[in-house]
């Protein structure tokens, strides 16, 4: 008996956009999900997701004194 070649399926990878980026506001409903003890494994895996998805912080040029996010 002859053997059939089995044909291997294309899988279109999903490429994510560069433009977009998750806003200030959910990002910080994120953080505050994550540090909560009350949330459950599910929610806070969405709010990682979200956060992963936030632009990175802007380093602070050397000499200044940085210690911490800035109080109103």
């Amino acid at each position: 008996m002859a053997k059939k070649k089995v044909a291997k399926k294309k899988v279109a990878k999903k490429k994510l956009a560069k433009n977009e980026k998750t806003s200030k506001r959910v990002g910080k409903t994120a953080s505050a999900l994550l540090r909560s003890k009350r949330a459950s494994k599910s929610v806070k895996s969405v709010a990682g997701s979200a956060l992963t998805q936030r632009p990175d912080r802007k380093k602070a040029p050397k000499g200044t004194n940085n210690t911490g996010p800035r109080k109103k």
